[in-house]
């Protein structure tokens, strides 16, 4: 196959994909998903429940990604978003919940990552879209986003003896770079740091963040343990 036909293929596959899950923009009139309605999370039972509701729920990510036809490329708004970024997402998504890292996709648990541009990289360019499409690129995850891991009081209350609780908490932090591998690298943010969040990363600066859902109408298709589910993206610069 010639180089011109496999990207016909390529873009033909996008097209296909994006008519079986719907890829369409945000309509004007439509009810949207806020993070301000996710709960909070106390137990694996309770993150399943939430997260039941929230996938099957006919209410997406507000600004989500979009496909264009006439492009051949996802859109965020006026952000031309490189195919290969969404692949990427997916890949470090799907990898997040093999190692047990996250276990529902949605903003309670793992719903966005930080987008991290090179101090070096940025003295040439703030720009967003240049961190989409530049390889060194780096995704800091927070995941357990909601999860309350103190008895009690959320700050000074006794830490929870939940193991499931307890391995969320000292994982939660994850970095990941711009892309096709399924390499994830783990931190931690000791005392005083609140509830295990590293917030930055020495040498980087946020140029925005993504946030992801699982929605059973949803654009992106992703595996987990087995199952083909679908999500939404949407980003924030």
């Amino acid at each position: 196959m010639g180089r011109q036909h496999f990207c016909l293929f390529v873009f033909l596959l996008f097209s296909l994909a994006s008519q079986a899950n719907d890829c369409s923009p945000t309509h004007t009139e439509e009810t949207t998903l806020s993070r301000s309605e996710v709960k909070m999370v106390h137990s694996i039972a309770e993150a399943q429940r939430n997260y039941d509701t929230i996938s099957s729920d006919i209410r997406r990510l507000k600004n989500r990604l979009y496909w264009s036809e006439n492009e051949h490329s996802f859109f965020s708004q006026n952000i031309k978003i490189p195919n290969a970024f969404t692949q990427n997402v997916i890949r470090k998504i799907e990898a997040a919940l093999t190692n047990n890292y996250a276990d529902f996709v949605y903003y309670a648990d793992l719903g966005h990552f930080h987008i991290l541009i090179s101090l070096e990289e940025s003295t040439n360019s703030k720009n967003l879209q240049s961190a989409l499409e530049s390889p060194q690129t780096k995704f800091l995850f927070h995941t357990a986003e909601l999860f309350q891991f103190r008895e009690g009081d959320f700050l000074s209350g006794s830490f929870t003896q939940d193991p499931w609780m307890q391995w969320r908490y000292y994982s939660r932090n994850f970095v990941a770079v711009n892309d096709s591998s399924d390499n994830l690298t783990v931190l931690f943010a000791p005392p005083p740091a609140i509830y295990n969040t590293v917030r930055n990363l020495p040498g980087f600066q946020e140029v925005g963040t993504l946030y992801f859902s699982t929605n059973k109408n949803g654009c992106f298709q992703f595996q987990h343990k087995d199952q083909q589910l679908k999500l939404d993206m949407t980003l924030n610069p």
